[in-house]
């Protein structure tokens, strides 16, 4: 079989023997697929950038027996700030973890391919002029842009059980909202589900805005630390429901926002039936 082009972000890498590592790619024609990249351990080795995280690449792909090799490549944007810098480095290997996660093997999806594409971008411009909260901002567009895509949308309009209407302008109280089961609840509802716990109107009408925020400036967004919490910790629920496990970066990340003296997500929720 000929060897076929693809648009590639690497999203992982593992050693495999002395020289050699694969890589999980997100490509925009192909959807995630697994490839070797022969000789990107070795000292020097000009491979070696086609297997660096975050790396943005032109690839020819050659078909293999048991795993597909990468043959030739081309650097596009290698996001090397993204490395250098441990806030941005536990923000960008998060959004990388989570886009693994709810995507497919050999299922091409170009949008979450645009997604990821755009926030390792946004990242890493947003660094110079932003701090820890700003790059936030960044993550939580992109988590419920990317639920959004993949069919997962978080409910904040409709009962995500009965499917009754709520509007977000009358509101002037704190709603259930149930990570399990998919977004707020109405009133006739809260007791629906066991995991239900109460979030103000401004978490629901940031998660609404983060759907349609512009990746580009959404480090610009000034949320207050107890909104920003609330709403990290509200996502943060939310993904580990649809991911069945919590991310390995998700626990990295805490410990550097934690150092950068912003408020914890929430490894835990107090669940009042009351509320």
């Amino acid at each position: 079989m000929e060897p076929y082009a693809a648009l590639a972000i690497v999203l992982r890498r593992r050693d495999i023997g002395e020289n050699d590592r694969i890589v999980t790619l997100l490509t925009s024609e192909y959807g995630k697929i697994e490839a070797a990249a022969r000789g990107s351990r070795k000292a020097g080795a000009r491979a070696a950038g086609a297997s660096e995280p975050f790396t943005e690449l032109n690839l020819r792909i050659a078909h293999g027996r048991r795993l597909d090799v990468v043959i030739q490549w081309h650097v596009i944007n290698a996001h090397g700030h993204l490395r250098s810098n441990l806030s941005q480095l536990a923000r960008a290997s998060y959004i990388c973890e989570v886009a693994e996660l709810f995507t497919i093997d050999h299922d091409p999806c170009p949008a979450v391919y645009d997604l990821v594409s755009g926030s390792l971008s946004a990242l890493e411009s947003g660094f110079i002029e932003h701090d820890g909260a700003g790059l936030d901002c960044v993550v939580r567009a992109f988590e419920v842009q990317l639920v959004e895509i993949q069919g997962y949308a978080i409910s904040t309009r409709a009962c995500s059980h009965c499917g009754r209407a709520i509007s977000l302008d009358h509101l002037d109280a704190r709603s259930p909202f149930s990570p399990m089961l998919g977004g707020v609840l109405c009133s006739a509802c809260r007791y629906r589900a066991s995991d239900a716990y109460s979030v103000s109107p401004d978490v629901l009408l940031t998660i609404e805005r983060l759907k349609t925020q512009n990746l580009g400036n959404a480090a610009d967004l000034r949320l207050d630390a107890t909104l920003a919490s609330e709403v990290g910790r509200c996502l943060r629920w939310f993904l580990r429901h649809r991911c069945e496990r919590e991310t390995k970066a998700a626990t990295f990340l805490e410990l550097i926002r934690h150092d950068e003296g912003l408020e914890r997500d929430g490894d835990s929720i107090q669940y009042r039936r009351g509320d």
